[in-house]
């Protein structure tokens, strides 16, 4: 893997991850705040990652590499547009556990990661190295929006910069079919 792949992989793991980081924010003041909810992502990010790229990988070997190429950008920049237009993207408060609500806000994050996961997996890029990255990024950025979450001024701004995942998705898929 060269360093333009690696750059690729990074980027796009930081794009999947801001939504991770908002989600980790936006529950930052509602639920208590340790590193099990950003464990719980990252895990789940990791296995839902590896758990999808393996048909991926499997398959990729019959089909041009050109067209997977057009089908991960294609993906990414599906995926772009609906954290776009997507109007209810944080997590809400859940009724029961403190497990069960790490849960589901783990999965939650963790399904764009693993539909760019897919993505950069047709696009020839290896699986594991992408869900590796993924999850980290996946654990440091829901930490890091518990912590900021706690800052109120910090809060005021970032509560307007919800699309910018989005929009760093968008560009990626862009740049893969230059």
């Amino acid at each position: 893997m060269n360093g333009s792949q690696l750059l690729y992989i990074i980027t796009t793991a930081i794009a999947v991850s801001l939504d991770s980081f908002f989600a980790g924010f936006a529950v930052g003041n509602k639920i208590k705040n340790s590193f099990s909810l950003p464990v719980c992502a990252a895990l789940l990010t990791l296995a839902m990652c590896l758990v999808a790229a393996l048909p991926v990988v499997m398959i990729k070997q019959y089909i041009d590499q050109d067209i997977l190429g057009t089908v991960g950008a294609c993906i990414l920049l599906a995926v772009g547009l609906l954290n776009m237009v997507s109007t209810d993207n944080k997590p809400t408060q859940h009724n029961g556990s403190y497990i069960k609500q790490c849960i589901a806000i783990g999965f939650a994050v963790a399904l764009d990661a693993t539909v760019a996961c897919v993505s950069l997996t047709v696009m020839n890029y290896n699986a594991v190295v992408v869900a590796l990255i993924f999850s980290a990024t996946h654990l440091l950025t829901v930490w890091l929006g518990q912590k900021l979450a706690k800052t109120k001024k910090v809060a005021l701004v970032l509560n307007k910069f919800d699309w910018l995942g989005g929009a760093m998705l968008i560009a990626l898929a862009v740049v893969k079919c230059i």
